[in-house]
């Protein structure tokens, strides 16, 4: 379905009368927000899930950083800092002994 410039206001009043027009002031802000560049915007909005869902089926299971509890105690690089931050998840292997881990 392709957008359309035109805009339908109504008001609905508290006790359930309804008028066909705001006052203008309402409908020309209105008006003033829907410009080809809100609709540009929001078409790149929607572009950005296509571009993370193709990123994620090029590298797999290596989206998520992986990263040993020792790295982290010496301290992250900056690329793995910001491919953290990037991805909002990550991986710490090493944390937990391997035979208290086979308790849980």
């Amino acid at each position: 379905m392709e957008p359309t410039t035109q805009i339908e206001i109504g008001v609905i009043h508290l006790d359930g009368a309804t008028t066909s027009a705001p006052p203008s002031h309402l409908s020309d802000l209105k008006k003033a927000l829907w410009k080809d560049e809100l609709l540009h915007s929001w078409k790149e909005v929607l572009a950005e899930p296509e571009v993370a869902i193709e990123e994620i089926s090029k590298k797999g299971g290596d989206t998520i950083p992986r990263v040993s509890f020792a790295e982290i105690k010496g301290g992250l690089s900056e690329s793995q800092i910001k491919a953290i931050q990037n991805v909002g998840v990550v991986v710490v292997t090493g944390g937990v002994p391997e035979e208290a881990g086979c308790l849980i």
